[in-house]
Formats: structure tokens, C-alpha cells, sequence
């Protein structure tokens, strides 16, 4: 059978608080939720 070595995790990586990528994310999340509403509005709408 094929077995795999679970991989060690130290964290998050490039996401662990402080990095610039995490202080984008609340964005990118936020730009993705609001993209999304105003499909299904339009969507809705139609």
C-alpha cells in the first residue's frame, strides 16, 4: 500500500499575521464578497 509521510507545518507561511500578504487578505476577501453580491443582485435583478 502506498503510505505518505504527513508533512511537518510551521504555521501559515507567507499568511502568518504580520506579513504583507495577510494584511492584503481582509481586502481581497471583501473585494470577492462584494463582486459576488452584485452578481447575484444582477442575476436576480434580470
Amino acid at each position: 500500500m502506498d503510505e505518505r509521510k504527513a508533512s511537518v507545518d510551521d504555521g501559515l507561511g507567507e499568511l502568518e499575521p504580520g506579513t504583507r500578504q495577510r494584511a492584503q487578505l481582509r481586502s481581497r476577501v471583501a473585494d470577492i464578497a462584494w463582486t459576488a453580491l452584485c452578481v447575484v443582485l444582477a442575476l436576480w435583478a434580470v
